[in-house]
């Protein structure tokens, strides 16, 4: 599969958590995974944006069911 962006978040929400992973592709052509777990919280939530500005990224993909 081609890769198309090169700083991308996930979020697999369910009830009282959302777990958040970001790939990030460096200049370098290294990749890093982070992987955090947030509360459905308002503190939580404003923990998960600062997360995904922190890494950079710019596209967020979601998966929730229910």
């Amino acid at each position: 599969m081609k890769e198309i962006v090169d700083k991308v978040g996930g979020l697999d929400v369910h009830r009282d958590t959302v777990v958040a992973c970001s790939r990030v592709r460096e200049r370098d052509g290294t990749v890093t995974f982070t992987k955090e777990t947030f509360s459905t919280t308002r503190k939580g939530l404003e923990s998960l944006a600062q997360f995904l500005i922190d890494a950079g990224v710019s596209t967020v993909v979601m998966e929730a069911t229910g």
